[in-house]
């Protein structure tokens, strides 16, 4: 009887010994499974962000290289057409009627305030010449052809140590900062706007407000303007944050961070 018993618990502890490694053997490969799962989620993820910033950065590389090539089409085509057409007229000014005189110099001055305007339009185009003299030169000369145009206060404000950052970077931060002004030109009917750019110790914080109509907060990103996203990719190009805070009738305000070293590989 005792050697029955002895067999019945023996019998007992040997089938939950099988029952258990069965067990933990499902449960290990389930695991394992599970696992290889979430490992290859997050390669597809990577690829994902991966081909993004591939694709986002041909884009961007596009968008310079047409910028470059109508900035060179305006400077020797369109411009130097100009400038001929500004000389003939001049050698007319000695026309002995004194009206026509006049109408010619009004000519000759309309002329040259097209030239310089298609000069300043080919400048803004044209990355090169912004590689040329720097991020804080090229801004203080897009703010003074903006204070020309007199459709709007500008206030500029630069804190903190200035660093230098890659040219692409620095080509990116201009071309955000050009695209918000262009968006406040068209859209905003402000009387006043302020860009402001701090200099932190490894990031650069750029802050660019105006007075203007606003728009509602909660309107889906893909009804907004063109114009915001393209600065919101290019922001996010560069592994930045960006912010757009607005209120109708009460102004925009646009935010956005970026780092001076990049931290993103696309290889």
């Amino acid at each position: 009887m005792q050697k029955a018993t002895e067999e019945l618990i023996i019998f007992l502890l040997v089938n939950i010994i099988v029952i258990v490694s069965i067990v933990s053997l499902v449960l290990a490969i389930i695991f394992f499974h599970r696992k290889k799962q979430i490992i290859s989620k997050i390669k597809i993820e990577k690829l994902k962000n991966v081909y993004e910033k591939v694709v986002l950065n041909t884009k961007l590389e596009i968008q310079e290289q047409t910028s470059h090539d109508i900035a060179r089409e305006i400077h020797d085509s369109i411009g130097h057409g100009l400038t001929l057409a500004k000389l003939q007229l001049n050698t007319l000014l000695e026309l002995p009627s004194a009206s026509d005189t006049k109408k010619v110099r009004m000519a000759v001055d309309l002329l040259g305030q097209s030239i310089q305007q298609l000069s300043d339009i080919s400048k803004n185009l044209n990355a090169e010449a912004l590689l040329q003299q720097g991020l804080l030169p090229a801004i203080d000369e897009e703010i003074g052809r903006l204070r020309t145009l007199n459709r709007f206060e500008v206030q500029y404000e630069v804190n903190g140590f200035t660093s230098y950052m890659e040219p692409q970077r620095e080509i990116v931060i201009y071309r955000v900062i050009q695209e918000g002004f262009q968006n406040i030109l068209k859209h905003a009917d402000a009387r006043c706007a302020q860009l402001q750019l701090h200099f932190h110790p490894e990031y650069l914080h750029v802050s660019l407000m105006d007075d203007g109509l606003g728009f509602d907060p909660d309107t889906p990103k893909k009804t907004r303007s063109t114009g915001l996203s393209n600065m919101e990719n290019r922001i996010r190009f560069l592994s930045g944050e960006f912010q757009i805070q607005s209120s109708l009738k009460k102004g925009t305000r646009i935010q956005f961070t970026i780092p001076y070293q990049a931290n993103v590989k696309l290889n």
